[in-house]
């Protein structure tokens, strides 16, 4: 989390491969242990291909303009709650994993003293990364709504979301591997 540029910088090659490779094939990854995987800017290069790659992105297409104009409204009080009426919309998969990711990044932008990841910078990297859509009439020009989106989202996340979901505690660096891998359960073809 007080890596210099988390989520910004992008990882060695080889070791993005040698990740990709590895879930590709349905390995098990313990990405904690850090005699294994030193690079953390692969591990964050590929979560967020991953979200890239999704044959659906995570604000699903069918729901990209609803969540694109409501950047629009002027009252701040009616965005937060168009935005919370949108993503009950999703599916059950897109909202689970969104609530994860931003409450994830909510704690990495607390670490903004360190890792120099406001939630403008986090909003840059993710906007684009989260909402696609290939319809006539988006493009380029939606970058800044999408960027808009996830930094309205990122500072009212605790606003949009139930309190019971519990991210894991930071544990302190150890050298021994843990039990856990980013990527347990995780199935491209659920989202």
């Amino acid at each position: 989390m007080r890596f210099e540029g988390i989520y910004r910088k992008s990882g060695g090659a080889a070791q993005i491969r040698s990740i990709q490779d590895a879930f590709d094939q349905d390995n098990s990854l313990n990405l904690c242990n850090e005699n294994d995987w030193e690079d953390v800017c692969a591990v964050t290069s590929v979560l967020k291909q991953y979200f890239r790659s999704l044959p659906q992105p995570l604000f699903t297409e069918e729901l990209y303009a609803k969540f694109i104009s409501s950047m629009d409204l002027q009252d701040e009080r009616e965005t937060l709650e168009r935005l919370k009426y949108l993503l009950k919309a999703l599916p059950i998969e897109n909202y689970d994993t969104i609530q994860y990711l931003l409450l994830h990044l909510d704690r990495v932008q607390q670490m903004s003293k360190y890792n120099l990841m406001t939630i403008k910078n986090i909003a840059v990297v993710f906007g684009p990364t989260l909402m696609q859509n290939m319809a006539e009439g988006y493009s380029m020009e939606d970058t800044g709504a999408k960027i808009q989106i996830v930094q309205f989202l990122l500072q009212n996340v605790h606003s949009l979301f139930e309190p019971n979901v519990r991210l894991p505690s930071i544990r302190k660096r150890s050298s021994r591997p843990q039990s856990s891998s980013l990527f347990q359960g995780l199935d491209r073809k659920q989202l």
